[in-house]
């Protein structure tokens, strides 16, 4: 992902913020008038996992700051999903409470776990939203 940013030619700094799978960039467009945060993470296979403290009940703000990258390095070539931030976060906690509420109010194997999975099906409509981060240059 920063090699991408990077090389398209835009500002970015990279905060070696790396825990397991995933990785954070402070990035801005080339006149530094619109600054966001992505949160890089990876798989290559299964699902993105995380956990379900990730997730809370949230609207969309006004102004957008905030992004997840899902990279699918599962394939020869990899795939990536630009995911707003409160919308992976309403999503996460969204689903957690879905499988709750199908079991009884428990997790079918251990209640103390935290662990949530992210399926590709619900961040298909992300695939390559690159547009959305409004720091790169409109099309011509």
């Amino acid at each position: 992902m920063l090699a991408m940013v990077t090389t398209i030619g835009r500002h970015a700094l990279a905060t070696l913020d790396i825990s397991g799978s995933q990785v954070g960039v402070d990035a801005s467009n080339a006149q530094e008038t619109r600054k966001i945060k992505l949160r890089v993470k990876y798989r290559t296979s299964g699902d993105w996992q995380t956990s379900t403290a990730e997730g809370s009940p949230q609207t969309e703000p006004a102004v957008v700051d905030e992004y997840w990258i899902l990279v699918d390095f599962s394939d020869d070539q990899p795939t990536y999903y630009v995911v707003p931030a409160w919308w992976i976060a309403n999503d996460i906690h969204a689903r957690h409470q879905q499988y709750l509420d199908d079991h009884g109010g428990h997790r079918r194997d251990n209640d103390d776990s935290t662990h949530h999975r992210i399926e590709t099906h619900r961040v298909i409509r992300w695939e390559q939203a690159w547009d959305q981060l409004g720091i790169f240059p409109a099309a011509k």
